[in-house]
């Protein structure tokens, strides 16, 4: 019976960070870039879009699809103004 060597254990992203692959903070500003252009493109130009994230990102093609269409997150404050007293405001400042 032969005995297999053990395998490294990897980190279950090693894969996407290949050669010619780009990080995370770069994704995050290809995103901020192209997603714009992406939701405002023609079926076409879509395609050619997608395609051109997927090689450069190295996303699967439905995951590329998810990121690209997804609006920025709103940076307001949900619930109810905060109103303050000029009492208040004294004390906190």
């Amino acid at each position: 019976m032969k005995v297999l060597p053990k395998r490294e254990r990897m980190h279950h992203n090693a894969g996407c960070l290949k050669e010619g692959k780009v990080g995370r903070k770069s994704i995050e500003e290809l995103v901020k870039a192209w997603g714009p252009r992406y939701r405002m493109a023609s079926r076409k130009e879509k395609t050619r879009i997608l395609d051109e994230f997927v090689v450069v990102t190295g996303y699967h093609r439905k995951s590329a699809i998810r990121v690209l269409t997804r609006k920025a997150k709103a940076t307001d404050r949900r619930g109810w103004p905060r109103i303050y007293t000029n009492e208040v405001k004294a004390v906190l400042i």
